[in-house]
């Protein structure tokens, strides 16, 4: 069933499940955890999977219980080893289901826990790259994960700070100059975006944005 075959993500999302699982295996080893998650769209279906699987789950599990019920009365009438092995699978597999919905359940509060989870968007300063952030954070605002910090790569400075030449003698290093600030203007236009996107966001605590230049 749903054990054996998996939607896809799910698999994914109990590898995290684990991971974050400070009161198993990890407890006390380590002082933070780092997750680096796949790109924008597979994130959020899979952080969205927790509460679809929380209520599937539930389900499925008041579903098993009726045929454990069930079970239980043909064993009670027939009394044979085959009704006795059915009721045993179905309370088996009741079993399994109740720890992974426990399991998943946990995993959400975590998520969404301001205190000992935060989430840190890593984007480069374009159109595109803003958009896909601020979807991003809208997304996990409305899922109830908190956004902290946002990391703008790939950002360039003046020609100047970077040690560029202006007394070449061949005037290449001007035009080098002019497209550097006409790419770092641009690249400005789209932090400065990505800034007013924060403040839409999150109105109770400001977001750290991290230039990284290279």
């Amino acid at each position: 069933g749903l054990l054996n075959n998996p939607p896809p993500g799910l698999d994914e999302l109990v590898a995290l499940s684990n991971v974050l699982d400070v009161r198993g295996v990890n407890e006390g080893k380590f002082d933070a955890i780092v997750v680096d998650t796949a790109p924008t769209g597979h994130t959020l279906r899979m952080l969205q999977l927790p509460t679809f699987i929380d209520g599937f789950l539930g389900k499925l599990i008041e579903l098993r219980m009726k045929l454990s019920g069930l079970a239980s009365t043909l064993q009670a009438m027939f009394g044979n080893a085959e009704a006795q092995q059915r009721a045993k699978t179905i309370d088996d597999a009741v079993g399994k289901l109740e720890e992974f919905k426990s399991q998943m359940t946990s995993l959400k509060h975590r998520l969404t826990d301001a205190q000992s989870t935060s989430f840190v968007v890593v984007t480069i300063p374009t159109k595109l790259g803003v958009a896909e952030s601020k979807r991003l954070m809208g997304e996990l605002a409305s899922q109830g994960v908190s956004v902290t910090d946002i990391v703008v790569n790939q950002c360039v400075s003046s020609l100047q700070k970077q040690g560029g030449g202006e007394d070449s003698e061949d005037g290449g290093s001007s035009a080098l100059a002019s497209y550097y600030e006409r790419r770092r203007g641009g690249q400005q236009r789209w932090i400065s975006e990505l800034r007013k996107a924060t403040e839409d966001v999150s109105s109770s605590k400001k977001m750290a944005v991290l230039i990284l230049f290279f």
